[in-house]
């Protein structure tokens, strides 16, 4: 058991592509269980013997390896770390698309109400000066020292900021 605590072995982590050095850190040979060694003592507990007799053990995030298990199967493990990045890269830009054309959406309802709230046009390109006539009229009707409601007043005043920052 000596030997392996000062052996070296090839942690692999797939999603990174970083392939690194490590040594065997605390082993239990009661169960025959081991631990990497520092800055990779969070990996484990793993079944040594496994380890020793296959020269390979994969976890969740990463695998460590014999040097010569590395040497024969590091180009299968490079073009499947690679196929995974891909994987991952493609899913990582579906659901920013879908966020986005959420968003669109939103914005375009939003739009919609924020033109209903100050009695302007539902299509058309809006001029600055026809918005903040509309805000005039509605915040006059709508102030609360007019009669109006604090609630409507405000929904005027978002609607017609909204509506600017678009124009």
């Amino acid at each position: 058991m000596q030997e392996i605590e000062y052996e070296e072995w090839i942690i692999w982590n797939a999603s990174l592509g970083i392939r690194d050095f490590v040594t065997i850190g605390r082993i239990d040979t009661t169960e025959s269980v081991a631990w990497l060694d520092a800055p990779y003592d969070m990996v484990g507990p793993f079944s040594l013997d496994e380890l020793i007799t296959d020269g390979f053990i994969r976890f969740a995030a990463c695998a460590v390896m014999s040097k010569q298990r590395w040497q024969t199967d590091r180009e299968a493990l490079r073009e499947e770390a690679l196929n995974k990045r891909r994987k991952a890269q493609k899913e990582f830009y579906d659901e920013l698309e879908r966020h986005n054309r959420r968003k669109i959406n939103a914005m375009q309802c939003s739009q919609r109400e924020y033109r209903s709230v100050l009695n302007l046009p539902q299509i058309g390109a809006l001029e600055l000066s026809q918005i903040k006539s509309a805000y005039r009229k509605a915040a006059k009707k709508a102030h609360p020292d007019a009669g109006g409601s604090q609630e409507m007043f405000i929904r005027i005043k978002e609607a017609c900021d909204a509506l600017l920052e678009l124009v």
